[in-house]
């Protein structure tokens, strides 16, 4: 179970009051506001032309950063490491997050890291590994 403390509701409130977008969960890391949005509201999240989102890194004075939630944890990773495909597996040891190699320049630690705390909070997994190969 997730565990929101004052600052995310009030993060959270803000972002969906400035943008209309459902926020499942929201963390303030990696010098940024990373909020997962209800499967559906990516669109609302961003707005025509960039408009809400850029409404709400102005008003808010943080870069941003948004992702889709999803009904499985294959596509909520997928979602969150879009445009890059990646190959997801599970097993008991928890979740393996392969990607080519000539992928790694296109995705920095800073996300990797984002990825790996939000999915965490959202899926039950003992670990969760990016691979290049």
């Amino acid at each position: 179970m997730m565990l929101l403390n004052t600052r995310d509701i009030q993060l959270i409130n803000a972002f969906e009051t400035l943008t209309g977008a459902n926020v499942v969960d929201c963390i303030d890391a990696e010098g940024s506001l990373n909020f997962l949005v209800e499967k559906g509201h990516l669109g609302a999240a961003i707005g025509k032309g960039a408009a809400n989102i850029n409404k709400a890194k102005k008003a808010m004075g943080r870069q941003i950063i948004v992702f889709e939630d999803a009904d499985d944890p294959e596509k909520l990773i997928k979602n969150m490491c879009s445009p890059l495909v990646p190959n997801v597996s599970s097993s008991e040891r928890g979740i393996r997050i392969q990607l080519k190699r000539s992928d790694r320049d296109e995705i920095s630690g800073k996300k990797i890291r984002i990825i790996k705390e939000l999915v965490k909070r959202r899926v039950k997994a003992p670990d969760i590994n990016f691979v290049f190969a």
